[in-house]
């Protein structure tokens, strides 16, 4: 299990107590977007029917969509989208909460190479980390920190 992938479970209140839970790699996304507009608005929903109605009323978040595969799961995982699941359904909320460094990828000025890609890390770890997976951006990619 990758160390950057992050989770909270939850309970929606209702008729119907639902367990739930959010799922997203930790520096690629925007906590206080998750919190105000994904995490704060499921709380107070209540009565659900369908996933579709979560996120046509409920949710204040421009790119939300309802995912029914593995591959969608994956693929917007890695682009910095955060995963809803609620017990009782056999599909998902992707919401974009992406907050990607802005800084671009530049080449070194110093310790130049002959073949590879010139590009140059010099920020902490985690920053250098997150430019990756901007430039990857696929679920295969892993990291592990001892």
């Amino acid at each position: 299990m990758n160390p950057d992938l992050k989770f909270r479970l939850f309970k929606i209140r209702g008729k119907i107590d639902r367990e739930a839970a959010i799922f997203y790699l930790d520096g690629i996304t925007n906590n206080e977007t998750i919190q105000n507009h994904l995490l704060s608005p499921l709380l107070h929903v209540g009565e659900i029917e369908k996933l579709e109605d979560i996120v046509f009323y409920h949710l204040s978040i421009l790119d939300a969509i309802v995912v029914r595969t593995i591959n969608e799961i994956l693929s917007g995982l890695s682009k910095g989208k955060t995963l809803v699941l609620i017990d009782g359904f056999n599909e998902g909320i992707l919401a974009d909460t992406s907050d990607w460094q802005k800084r671009a990828i530049s080449e070194p000025d110093t310790q130049r190479s002959i073949k590879g890609p010139l590009v140059s890390f010099n920020e902490q770890l985690k920053n250098n980390i997150n430019l990756l997976r901007n430039m990857a951006q696929t679920h295969q990619l892993s990291v592990e920190s001892y």
